[in-house]
């Protein structure tokens, strides 16, 4: 996680140094804003894994009918672990994740391991989570994350799109933010000998817009595309109100 705060800080200052060079009007204080928002996205990182348990009956793996009066008795049970990136909110009361990892096939979320980028750890069970629409949630102690600060959350109403909400400005974001971890734009054809840089995106992935946190990455897309001239939206959990 310290990797990935030193690797932002110094791609946002090769972005200013490279802006400045080539004459933009970008002014110090812009740099130093979006330094000081990415640092606080940064901090705000929370590694999420969950255990899960199903149990697996004899008719589960019975290639034919069991005989009558056999009944079905569990036989073992089958455990699995899933994980994905999360963001502590403003408050430090809650983590969010996108709802899908809180969700895993037809198996029972049994615990779920927070390590927040203090380095301290949060263990919970299922009754410490809940899901609203595509954005899940997990309650923690405010003593795990001493020392951090949650960022805040801006929501758009339900049925709306982040686009139509924050306009051009949104696009531009958006566009910024798939190629920045090399999702192309669209379908790209296969050339003999071509290398394409490596999608890099992480289910969890945070969207910020303006200091806020407005979406997580719910699915890592092939290829973001547009749509009348907008950035597709339907791999992000968007905040709903």
């Amino acid at each position: 996680m310290k990797n990935t705060l030193h690797l932002v800080v110094s791609t946002l200052l090769f972005l200013a140094v490279g802006t400045a060079a080539n004459a933009f009007n970008v002014s110090n204080e812009n740099v130093e804003r979006r330094l000081t928002q990415t640092i606080a996205a940064e901090q705000a990182r929370v590694l999420f894994s969950a255990e899960w348990e199903k149990e697996v009956r004899m008719r589960d793996v019975m290639a034919r009918p069991p005989r009558m009066g056999a009944g079905n008795p569990v036989i073992r049970v089958a455990q699995e672990k899933t994980s994905c990136q999360g963001m502590l909110l403003a408050g430090n009361q809650k983590v969010a994740v996108p709802a899908t990892c809180l969700k895993h096939k037809d198996f029972v979320l049994k615990k779920v391991n927070l390590i927040f980028s203090n380095q301290r750890k949060a263990v919970g069970t299922a009754q410490s989570t809940y899901i609203e629409g595509d954005m899940g949630y997990i309650l923690v102690k405010t003593e795990a994350s001493r020392g951090l600060m949650g960022v805040p959350v801006a929501s758009v109403r339900e049925g709306m799109a982040l686009q139509e909400v924050y306009g051009n400005s949104m696009t531009r974001t958006l566009h910024q933010f798939f190629n920045s971890f090399g999702v192309p734009f669209k379908v790209r054809r296969h050339r003999i000998g071509r290398q394409w840089p490596k999608n890099k995106l992480q289910v969890g992935e945070p969207v910020i817009f303006n200091g806020k946190l407005v979406a997580l990455v719910k699915e890592v897309p092939h290829w973001y595309g547009t749509f009348w001239g907008s950035v597709s939206e339907d791999s992000l959990a968007i905040f709903r109100r």
